[in-house]
């Protein structure tokens, strides 16, 4: 299991940051998959914007971009229709076989 998925687990938002080079690798990796060098772990924004979006069912689902500029599909906890741009707070995150993001509105 990668240092992300323990994370995770602990409800945990974590990305790696390249040692040499300090380019956010996403998807997250022990090496910088631009110089090769190795990463740091450190907390990830929370803080995002919705970059698209969509409805199944009663559930919302976006595209979020997070101020690191990294992009994850999460779920989006609202009642009402979301608005492309809008800010949002990753409010919870866990791994049980796959990564689940959890977004609110601010």
């Amino acid at each position: 299991m990668s240092k992300f998925e323990n994370e995770l687990k602990k409800g945990n938002f974590v990305i790696s940051k390249c040692q040499k080079c300090k380019k956010v690798v996403w998807p997250v990796n022990d090496i910088c998959d631009n110089c090769f060098s190795k990463v740091n772990w450190v907390a990830g924004s929370k803080l995002g914007k919705i970059i698209e979006y969509s409805k199944q069912k009663n559930n919302w689902f976006c595209l979020v971009e997070t101020d690191d500029q990294i992009r994850m599909l999460g779920t989006l906890q609202s009642n009402i229709e979301p608005k492309i741009e809008q800010k949002v707070l990753l409010d919870e995150c866990f791994f049980d076989k796959i990564t689940h993001f959890m977004f609110k509105e601010i």
